[in-house]
């Protein structure tokens, strides 16, 4: 990953990233396992906007269609989660 972000011109917020990524990812846990609706949307709404950041570098570097399906994927996965639980607010 270290690579990745040194392609994409980002190597000083990748510790950034990834803090944000694993916050988000631990509330999402701890959301749906104790039953916390809102930290659960609070954590997939991050991950969304943290998602869609990554698909649009990739956009805008060009990558093609396969390496850019995966942030497409988790963006989508995570507005999704984030759209279900808004209700329970």
């Amino acid at each position: 990953m270290r690579l990745e972000f040194i392609r994409y011109g980002l190597a000083k917020q990748r510790e950034f990233t990834g803090i944000v990524q694993l916050l988000c990812s631990l509330g999402l846990f701890v959301g749906a396992i104790a039953n916390i609706n809102w930290l659960v949307f609070l954590a997939a709404s991050g991950l969304f906007f943290v998602m869609l950041a990554g698909f649009i570098v990739r956009l805008k570097i060009r990558d093609g269609f396969g390496k850019s399906f995966p942030a497409l994927f988790y963006t989508l996965l995570s507005l999704y989660i984030a759209y279900n639980f808004y209700d329970y607010l």
